[in-house]
């Protein structure tokens, strides 16, 4: 398959078909839930994970369970380094993906020329010391920023702390609720 099947779609379950729970929890959090910690992973976050793998190939969000040294890329529990309650990745929300075949910079300009094709992320870490790309699925509303359409995908740059909006297609005004 070369793409994502939308029409198994659901917003209330999805099963990656490329991932296993664990990679995308910490290792606390798989050993609490097991592989019922994808009840606690946004929905939409494991649909983009998919949409990822499709059109970039191999990535990795965490392999802890193998032995790789990446355990906190997904679900992030009390306790676990780099918790934060404000965190996406607390929230499972928020991913932070490696590629085999691209580099992380490469991603995010794709996924900029082309926000239409991955509906869900509404924010993406950048910067110069960002070798991954972190992709997250959060309700924008009441952020330091002001979005200007409802649908938009906001980059923020850890190095300067600016943000910038990238539009999608057929977007609404936020202030045009009509």
């Amino acid at each position: 398959m070369t793409d994502l099947d939308t029409s198994q779609l659901s917003a209330c379950a999805y099963k990656p078909e490329h991932f296993k729970a664990q990679e995308f929890a910490s290792r606390s959090a798989f050993e609490r839930y097991g592989n019922r910690v994808l009840r606690y992973i946004d929905t939409r976050i494991l649909i983009t994970a998919d949409q990822l793998r499709y059109q970039f190939g191999p990535m990795t969000i965490n392999n802890w369970s193998w032995g790789g040294n990446r355990e906190f890329s997904g679900l992030r529990l009390a306790g676990d380094n780099y918790f934060s309650k404000t965190s996406d990745h607390s929230w499972g929300r928020a991913i932070d993906g490696l590629f085999l075949r691209a580099k992380a910079q490469e991603v995010r300009d794709y996924i900029e020329e082309h926000p239409e094709q991955f509906p869900y992320i509404t924010f993406i870490e950048e910067g110069k010391s960002i070798t991954w790309l972190h992709a997250a699925c959060p309700n924008l509303c009441g952020l330091p920023f002001v979005c200007t359409y409802d649908n938009s995908i906001v980059f923020w740059n850890k190095d300067t702390g600016a943000f910038r909006e990238v539009f999608r297609k057929n977007g609404r005004l936020l202030n045009d609720r009509n």
